[in-house]
């Protein structure tokens, strides 16, 4: 039964748990796992052949752990974690040597969690095959004719019960890639072609979504004549030749210090890429102007968060985390008669930073989002269409050119953050090419990634949906 302190509690016959395999989690008997044990019953029972996901399948591992060897990029290969892969744009701040080639991934492997947040699961694109992917993730080999349907089951309501009533751990939760090939799934050959077709329709989508992203971050660099830079361009003196330590250590004139002793404030990167900038506007090349002339910023007060289950009763919630996911993982829905929820929602080619915890963190409002809502904790970047294209903008603060000048900015002793109303980023320069149309075509794919990237979450979100609302019509026919 259900209770106000927001424990579910229920009465179990001991001979039920002799029944099953002796285990003695509550989670494994809870009442969304009868109630899918039942919905499947039930389907059996109509004719519908109910058979393992293993049947469907041609492999399924889970690499096994290994030393990690931290190195440089120059040396080293890109190293994704599970919460990673779950990453748009993916990228990796993480270089690796000494690893097994067990870990390399395939184009359209089936790819679960197995610990921590497990059941997590994506289909793997091209761009995966660059990196190295974390032993806790389970890979699953399927044909292409099953892929998308064994995926969106996978990721139903029955099919997520069924993977984490299998769960283990007292503190990090793990499951096996035997729980997995387990799972019993129904075989409705109709069905299961519908499905499929529009899962993988979806999964093209993400990965074109992937491809675009990375071409308007070529052209930036390319049309734009600006060199990649990071903190491996940036001459540090040498603190004590005999150490293996890295100490990134720098001088700076009291006169510069602009009220901040910060060393984050100063980092001399910031110097590197404001001289490319000025040097390109010193060419003639394009202009800079401050962000504030630009673009204004708005945020919402702290307001209270009515949660509700009714989908048709709320409103899709953006915390910070989500922005920068391929898909939204954990979306809450906050009640559509929330007090001032005007202030909250958010529309098309605004463009939203996160302004605490992992700062700077940019996403582009497509307009699938248009009149969701965002947390307090997200800054809204409106930009003057008249005046630089919001999809350029966004690239521009994606950019190492507007990441450095972001993070500088941060302040804070256990948690970071960039100032309640945005008043900190007003300076930051940002640059206009001198030729429009580099703008607008640079623009126009940015705009268009995460265009796709979201239609791609609206039809798989859609399909899966009318999988679970297929299968309770057949399990009441």
């Amino acid at each position: 039964m259900n209770t106000n302190d927001g424990f579910d509690r229920f009465d179990l016959n001991s001979d039920y748990i002799d029944k099953e395999e002796l285990k003695l989690t509550a989670i494994f008997y809870s009442s969304d796992v009868i109630s899918s044990n039942r919905s499947l019953q039930k389907l059996k029972e109509t004719g519908i052949s109910i058979r393992l996901v293993d049947d469907f399948i041609n492999e399924i591992n889970r690499p096994g752990r290994f030393n990690m060897i931290n190195t440089s990029k120059s040396k080293g290969i890109s190293y994704l974690s599970p919460s990673d892969t779950f990453m748009f744009p993916l990228t990796s701040n993480k270089y690796i040597i000494g690893y097994s080639d067990d870990l390399e991934i395939k184009d359209k492997e089936l790819l679960i969690t197995c610990s921590g947040s497990v059941g997590r699961s994506l289909i793997s694109n091209r761009l995966l095959k660059n990196f190295i992917v974390s032993s806790d993730m389970i890979r699953i080999k399927v044909n292409e004719e099953n892929l998308g349907y064994i995926f969106a089951f996978l990721n139903s309501s029955i099919g997520q019960s069924l993977i984490k009533k299998d769960e283990y751990g007292a503190t990090v939760k793990h499951i096996e890639p035997y729980h997995i090939s387990n799972i019993p799934i129904p075989d409705i050959p109709v069905l299961k072609k519908e499905i499929n077709k529009k899962i993988l329709e979806a999964h093209k989508l993400r990965e074109d979504a992937h491809f675009i992203f990375l071409k308007a971050k070529e052209l930036f660099y390319e049309k734009l004549n600006l060199p990649q830079i990071t903190e491996d361009d940036v001459n540090y003196p040498e603190i004590n030749k005999m150490s293996n330590s890295e100490i990134r250590a720098f001088e700076i004139s009291s006169n510069n210090l602009n009220l901040r002793l910060d060393a984050s404030y100063h980092i001399p990167s910031v110097e590197l890429i404001l001289n490319e900038l000025y040097d390109k506007k010193k060419n003639k090349k394009g202009e800079i102007y401050n962000f504030v002339s630009l673009a204004k910023i708005s945020m919402p007060k702290r307001f209270k968060r009515l949660y509700v289950n009714d989908v048709d009763s709320g409103v899709p919630l953006l915390q910070g985390k989500h922005i920068s996911q391929i898909k939204p993982q954990g979306l809450k829905f906050i009640w559509n008669q929330t007090k001032d929820l005007n202030d909250l929602l958010i529309k098309e080619n605004w463009i939203l930073i996160t302004r605490s915890g992992t700062v700077g963190k940019v996403s582009l409002v497509s307009k699938y989002w248009d009149g969701w809502a965002a947390s307090d904790h997200l800054l809204r970047v409106i930009v003057d269409e008249k005046k630089m294209n919001p999809g350029f903008f966004a690239m521009f603060l994606s950019s190492e050119y507007g990441q450095i000048q972001l993070k500088r900015l941060t302040y804070g002793a256990v948690v970071d953050e960039i100032g309640e109303a945005g008043d900190l980023i007003n300076d930051i320069k940002i640059y206009k090419p001198t030729d429009e149309k580099i703008e607008n075509e640079i623009g126009a794919l940015f705009i268009e990634a995460y265009t796709k990237r979201d239609l791609a979450n609206k039809i798989e979100d859609e399909t899966i949906n009318y999988l679970e609302s297929d299968l309770k019509r057949l399990t009441t026919s």
